[in-house]
């Protein structure tokens, strides 16, 4: 029963989003809540009836811009300085926050405490995703119970002249905690709606682009458990045909989470190559699979790749 126009400003090198729009009572600050624990920036245009909310809404991260200021600046000329400034911060902000989850993220991915759980394991795998794309969507919250994979973003190419369209990367984290995971005929199904609803064309990932990858990300010891579903995915019609069916293990991400913390002055500025490098990778084939696996044997071959790139 709520609904919300805004304006999204999306940097297409920095791979990141800052939303735009007013503030005008209790239900538009808890949606600038909800948009900034996603890890996106907000600029509030503050309607001055809520003037009394202002100290709130700039603790919780926004950046403040008076609605009067800016419909003079409109009127006037000049709205982008005033806008300018407050979006460069905003992303600074999201950069902060991308890596301080990161660094939450890597030391429970590392020591895994007695308490860990498939809850906090979605967030930890979103968190370091989201340190290589900031503009990342995890359905975790919003969905939970729902029919979709755990979230989504887009990547690319930058020198490609084919590709009008962005790529998807989707993926579903698996926790076990055992040793082994095994993935049943019920999984595959399921796995099949949730490639399903990435690919339907009044669903917004379509919208945003086609799918590239879908990857499962996994604390697995053993990949055997996961061969069956997954060769029957790649084999499978339902699948589009550009699309490369992985499996990640846990520490590969937490290798290139931590290789972005220690070249995070130099990644900061175009993060955009080390992202396209990582994706391009997970598109290679592994010997006498349909499938990709990528488990902590492979990071060496990709960190050499990295480190090329700056």
């Amino acid at each position: 029963s709520y609904q919300k126009s805004v304006i999204k400003l999306y940097d297409m090198v920095k791979k990141m989003s800052v939303f735009l729009f007013t503030i005008s009572g209790k239900k538009d600050i808890a949606f600038a809540k909800d948009l900034l624990n996603e890890g996106f920036g907000v600029i509030a245009i503050v309607d001055p009836e809520i003037s009394g909310k202002i100290d709130e809404i700039h603790g919780m991260g926004c950046s403040i811009v008076p609605m009067h200021k800016l419909i003079e600046k409109v009127k006037n000329g000049g709205a982008e300085l005033l806008l300018t400034p407050e979006i460069e911060v905003q992303q600074s902000k999201i950069l902060e926050r991308v890596f301080e989850n990161l660094r939450e993220a890597l030391t429970r991915l590392n020591n895994k405490p007695a308490t860990y759980n498939e809850g906090l394991f979605e967030i930890d795998i979103t968190n370091v995703l989201q340190a290589i794309v900031p503009d990342v969507t995890r359905l975790g919250t919003e969905f939970k119970g729902k029919k979709v994979p755990d979230g989504y973003c887009c990547y690319g190419y930058r020198e490609s002249r084919i590709r009008k369209r962005k790529r998807l990367f989707g993926w579903d984290a698996k926790f076990s905690y055992s040793a082994g995971y095994k993935l049943g005929s019920s999984d595959l199904k399921k796995q099949k709606g949730y490639i399903e609803w990435l690919t339907n064309k009044k669903n917004t990932p379509f919208k945003m682009g086609d799918l590239g990858i879908y990857a499962f990300i996994s604390n697995f010891d053993d990949a055997k458990g996961f061969d069956r579903v997954l060769k029957n995915l790649a084999n499978s019609r339902d699948i589009p045909k550009q699309c490369r069916i992985v499996l990640i293990e846990d520490k590969f991400l937490v290798k290139i989470g931590e290789w972005l913390q220690s070249n995070w002055k130099k990644v900061l500025e175009n993060n955009s190559i080390s992202a396209e490098i990582l994706f391009q990778f997970l598109r290679r084939k592994t010997p006498n699979k349909p499938y990709g696996i990528f488990g902590l044997s492979r990071w060496s071959t990709l960190e050499k790749r990295l480190n090329d790139s700056l």
